[in-house]
């Protein structure tokens, strides 16, 4: 169509029925008539899967993962801190939060409890 291949896309054919091959890779793809769109993401920026249920998301130049509740950090590697005790409930009794993702619980103050 006379355009330029975009994006490091190569040019293809012979005069009258020239086309693009566009760039492939992870996280590196294009495509469209001159390598012009960037292409759905297959893993996060960094090239690696998404971790702990994480779900990539973006296009080319603006790859990520969506974390799965109680993960975090760019492919989900990391625990969150426990917002809850055990199975997410309120610790009870003046007790405070512990732990991660996976091993919440609960620390009791030590004595009575007036």
């Amino acid at each position: 169509d006379g355009e330029e291949c975009q994006h490091g896309g190569t040019v293809t054919g012979t005069t009258g029925n020239c086309g693009c091959t566009c760039t492939s890779g992870v996280n590196k793809a294009y495509e469209g008539s001159n390598c012009q769109t960037p292409s759905k993401c297959t893993a996060a920026a960094d090239g690696k899967e998404c971790q702990n249920g994480g779900t990539v998301t973006g296009v080319t130049g603006s790859c990520g993962c969506a974390c799965a509740d109680g993960y975090e950090g760019s492919n989900c590697q990391e625990a969150s801190a426990c917002t809850g005790g055990a199975n997410g409930k309120p610790c009870q009794h003046a007790g405070t939060v512990t732990g991660v993702t996976g091993s919440c619980g609960c620390a009791c103050p030590k004595g009575p409890i007036s």
